[in-house]
């Protein structure tokens, strides 16, 4: 056996220990992330599926949900329209989900926007639809006449386009039965697909086809009379045989009515409307509708989606009814020459068809010297193939103004002053001049009414914001307010709220139209969500809302199918395990000047991340810094911003935003701050000096000081060429003027420097007020050539003739 030295038994033990402290620190801090991992779930939750994405009215349905960092205990589906009722949410595996749905027996046709409530916060939005017909499923294969499907009975029948995939369904008609096919498929908002129609008879020949219908968008729909009993083929394919596992599709099929359009295309509030279908076909001529109350939008309009309805069944979508308490005027034909218009009332409403190529109507109003109207041409907005273009015409026919898209939309608007009392025409006409039996138009002539509409800015681009506030914590937004013949200030609450949380939000002045709002949610807030209201505290104007859901973008980035929200969602959370506050500035930020802000992050034990900070928004004038992040382990950052010469000088309520990775992308917010704005305590005025290379020379900058400071500043020259020195001149507030020592080099770069500005420091509270101020000039000359300077020497030494005589 070898002898082994005390050295080594030693060295020995003392490694045995390191081990055993090693391995009890890596299990404590696998009880301290088993402890973290089981209080915050995976951030970022994502919904990607429904499946299937409809049902029938009155029937429950089981729904397979596919969702991403959902967590195992989502909490709930939050359907933003009364009707559906989730009895039932459990994981299954993985990122699926199974709900279970009992639909109302009057649960209102349509889409249904939805979101997965998580631990983590609310998922984006998907549509659930709702029809009135039994739900089948497409069988495969089904992508050839013979192999085509055979359909009994009104269906609604559920499949998916895949590449260069063709679907074939088998109809078995009677002589004179009448058929209504409708696809859902780019409406069903998951992908760019334009489904196309054809129906066939035994012999082949084509009995209805439709690619694009205007009241559908890119989804088709057709009508037709069996002429004959037999067999006859629905053909369903993408347009252009494009197609992915996305692409589905939701066909009815049935004797239900399927109108175009409707005339007229609105009524008043809560008036029994009779109304004539649109289309050819239809399934049926006139019906009395009963238009629901007003809605909410900034001038008291609102458009309705009326369902057609007779003894053959109901439409599987609605036909969109203008909302507004105005008289209304119907077009008398013929109306297409000035002679002929048709009289009108206004404020009112006109409307109309245009049933012919090179039509145009008119209608003959009255109005006093400078009254003033403010004119909307609503036709591709109701789903109208018109694309309206409007004129003002006086008497004689002058044009006094007019309009053909606003806004980026087909439809037209035009704000109109009337140059003297008496009677004016309104011309509406199609661009192209076009017409036919739909092309309908609905004008409104109103004074401007006052209109505010609050929109929530996203935080990420194309990502509608929800609002997740975690328990005990903080979220925050940006507010995007936009008035119309309104300017006041914006004193805005927000209620319908989760329990447990409150909304803060500083009146918006009435020269600025962005608003930041902060949530906070108590710590023991239970975990819930609702959809909030954003209300004027008094009076009878109120707000609307209107936030965009991006469901398919098309090429750059334009939207194809979107959403719109008219309430907030907000969520509480699971606590989360950091918060972030600023450190109060003690010292104004000036103008021309720049600060550094002090982010402090409080970490729960075990959460040692990297967190990434930035200011919710940037004041106006302000500039900050974006990419900041309180390191791994640390607990600190700078976040340095600066001001321009024209921010307004006022004090400014600051947040700042932080985000973490824990399993994806989680977000917090700091309480506010004041942020003061101040005019600069001191103007500077700067000189043009010339200086040769290698030389020295005096740079006197004057001094006016607009602000009294008791301590010593300290300024800086900068933007000195490279090599160019000058020692930093410290002053009191008494001080007129300061005197810069600046040193060149024979090698600095001769020319005309005017870039030359300072920097001042004064201290105030502790802190620094920093100024960056003016502009002046260096001029750097050469030295001379040789030559000349020993000629130049010589001179000078060389005793004039006056001062030799003298001598």
């Amino acid at each position: 056996m070898k002898n082994t030295s005390h050295a080594t038994i030693s060295r020995n033990r003392n490694c045995c220990r390191n081990i055993r402290l090693t391995i009890l620190r890596l299990a404590a801090n696998c009880v301290v992330l088993t402890t973290l991992a089981t209080n915050v779930v995976a951030g970022d939750p994502r919904l990607q599926q429904l499946k299937p994405q409809g049902a029938t009215r009155g029937q429950e349905v089981e729904v397979q949900v596919v969702a991403v960092r959902a967590g195992k205990d989502s909490l709930e589906l939050m359907f933003s329209r009364p009707g559906i009722e989730v009895t039932e949410l459990k994981h299954q595996e993985k990122n699926r989900y199974l709900a279970k749905l009992n639909i109302a027996e009057d649960c209102p046709l349509g889409r249904h926007p939805v979101r997965l409530r998580t631990a983590s916060g609310l998922t984006n939005l998907l549509t659930f639809h709702v029809g009135m017909l039994p739900t089948i499923s497409e069988v495969e294969p089904n992508n050839s006449v013979e192999t085509a499907q055979p359909i009994e009975g009104e269906v609604t029948v559920q499949g998916t386009i895949l590449p260069e995939d063709l679907d074939y369904f088998r109809l078995n008609l009677e002589a004179g039965d009448r058929i209504s096919i409708e696809v859902e498929g780019l409406r069903l908002g998951r992908t760019f697909f334009d489904p196309c129609l054809l129906v066939t008879n035994a012999s082949g020949e084509q009995v209805a086809h439709c690619d694009d219908a205007p009241l559908t968008w890119q989804d088709p729909f057709v009508t037709f009379t069996a002429a004959e009993a037999g067999e006859y083929t629905v053909q369903l394919r993408e347009a252009a045989y494009r197609g992915n596992n996305l692409s589905t599709y939701r066909m009815h099929v049935g004797q239900f009515p399927r109108p175009s359009g409707a005339f007229p295309p609105g009524g008043k509030p809560g008036e029994k409307l009779e109304v004539t279908w649109l289309g050819t076909n239809s399934g049926m001529e006139k019906e009395t509708i009963e238009l629901p109350p007003a809605g909410t939008s900034g001038r008291g309009q609102a458009t309705a989606w009326v369902f057609p309805k007779n003894e053959q069944g109901i439409a599987p979508s609605g036909v969109p009814v203008r909302i507004i308490d105005l008289p209304r005027t119907l077009e008398v034909e013929p109306n297409n020459g000035r002679k002929s218009a048709s009289e009108c009332e206004v404020p009112g409403v006109v409307t109309g068809i245009i049933r012919e190529e090179n039509d145009r109507d008119l209608f003959r109003f009255t109005a006093k010297k400078s009254a003033v109207l403010d004119i909307y041409a609503l036709a591709r907005s109701l789903r109208s193939p018109l694309d309206p273009v409007i004129r003002i015409l006086a008497a004689d026919g002058k044009r006094l103004g007019g309009n053909d898209d606003s806004e980026g939309r087909p439809d037209s608007f035009v704000r109109f002053k009337a140059p003297a009392d008496g009677e004016y025409l309104l011309e509406v006409r199609d661009h192209l001049n076009r017409g036919g039996p739909g092309f309908v138009y609905w004008v409104e002539m109103t004074p401007p009414k006052p209109a505010v509409e609050v929109k929530v800015e996203e935080l990420r681009r194309y990502f509608a914001t929800t609002l997740d506030v975690p328990q005990g914590g903080l979220t925050a937004a940006m507010l995007s307010v936009s008035e119309k013949n309104r300017n006041a200030s914006v004193d805005l609450v927000l209620k319908d709220l989760p329990p447990g949380v409150e909304a803060q939000m500083p009146a918006l002045p009435k020269n600025l139209r962005r608003l930041p709002i902060l949530l906070r949610a108590k710590p023991d807030a239970p975990l819930s969500g609702s959809l909030a209201t954003f209300k004027f505290p008094e009076g009878d104007l109120q707000p609307s809302f209107n936030q965009q859901t991006w469901l398919i973008r098309g090429l750059n980035n334009r939207p194809v199918w979107s959403h719109y929200e008219d309430r907030v969602p907000v969520s509480v959370t699971k606590k989360i395990p950091f918060k972030v506050e600023i450190v109060a500035p003690q010292a104004p930020l000036v103008r021309n000047g720049s600060k550094n802000l002090k982010v402090v992050a409080v970490r729960d034990e075990g959460f040692d991340d990297s967190i990434k900070v930035h200011l919710l928004y940037n004041p106006t004038g302000v500039s900050s810094n974006r990419s900041r992040s309180i390191l791994k382990g640390k607990t600190e950052a700078i976040i340095p911003i600066t001001a321009n010469n024209n921010i307004a000088v006022e004090e400014w309520p600051i947040a700042v935003l932080a985000e973490a990775s824990i399993g994806g992308r989680i977000v917090s917010a700091s309480e506010f701050v004041t942020l003061k704005v101040a005019e600069a305590y001191l103007n500077l005025a700067f000189p043009t000096v010339a200086v040769q290379q290698g030389e020295p020379v005096e740079y006197v900058v004057g001094v006016a000081v607009n602000t009294p400071f008791s301590n010593e500043a300290e300024a800086t020259l900068l933007g000195l060429p490279p090599g160019v020195t000058a020692q930093p001149v410290r002053f009191s507030a008494d001080a007129k003027e300061l005197k810069f020592t600046v040193q060149t080099t024979p090698q600095s770069r001769v020319g005309r420097h005017r870039q030359v500005s300072c920097r001042v420091v004064i201290t105030e509270n502790g802190e620094p007020v920093t100024h960056n101020l003016g502009r002046g000039e260096l001029r750097i000359d050469p030295l001379p050539k040789a030559e000349e300077k020993e000629k130049a020497s010589q001179a000078a030494s060389t005793p004039s003739p006056e001062k030799r005589s003298s001598s």
